[in-house]
């Protein structure tokens, strides 16, 4: 049983107790207090026959993932001719999603377009509530000044992977793009990362 529906049951199972003990309450006063213990007993059946509902939907959902793209990594060369990029992805779901599966990104500056293709190998595994960086591919760009650029991302783009929301797999990013100081190829500044910043497109 998940954790979340371990909890579901200690809160059921202490309802359950609370609302026996006030039956017998209601059984045994007299009065305004036999009043006063029916509406309690009353309450308490009603939220205990809620948690057993509860209980029962989260024992038998379905343990399926949710991934959503959460930001793009970049890193530029210094001759200003191309950069790494990489998406970070979330699984928002309560089931563990593995690869593989495809992730498109479509890189945008001006008018034009670079569409890419990043895969997620067969030995990724991305369980609930964690993150994922794919490998980076290198994007051949013209330089732009200021070096912002707009990406496009849609995780699972094959629809390779069962999910509890398609609608959240796709997300718009800009970014500005950070150009290291000294020359070099694209592995040679591997150790003169370029952090950059990321928002949401807006």
């Amino acid at each position: 049983m998940a954790t979340d529906c371990k909890s579901i049951a200690i809160q059921y199972k202490t309802s359950a107790a609370n609302t026996d003990r006030l039956f017998e309450e209601w059984q045994n006063s007299t009065g305004a207090e036999k009043s006063h213990f029916f509406y309690q007993w009353r309450l308490s059946v009603s939220r205990t026959a809620n948690l057993a509902k509860e209980l029962h939907q989260c024992i038998h959902e379905p343990r399926l993932p949710d991934l959503v793209p959460v930001s793009v990594q970049t890193r530029a060369n210094a001759a200003k001719t191309a950069f790494d990029a990489a998406v970070v992805i979330m699984n928002n779901g309560n089931g563990t999603a593995t690869g593989p599966f495809e992730v498109a990104m479509v890189a945008e500056y001006g008018t034009l377009n670079v569409y890419n293709t990043l895969i997620v190998p067969a030995n990724a595994t991305l369980a609930p509530g964690t993150t994922y960086t794919t490998g980076s591919i290198v994007v051949n760009i013209p330089f732009i000044n200021p070096p912002r650029y707009k990406f496009d991302v849609l995780v699972d783009s094959q629809d390779q992977v069962e999910e509890k929301d398609k609608i959240n797999n796709n997300k718009e990013f800009s970014v500005i793009l950070s150009i290291p100081r000294s020359t070099g190829s694209l592995k040679k500044q591997d150790q003169q990362r370029s952090v950059l910043g990321e928002a949401p497109y807006p």
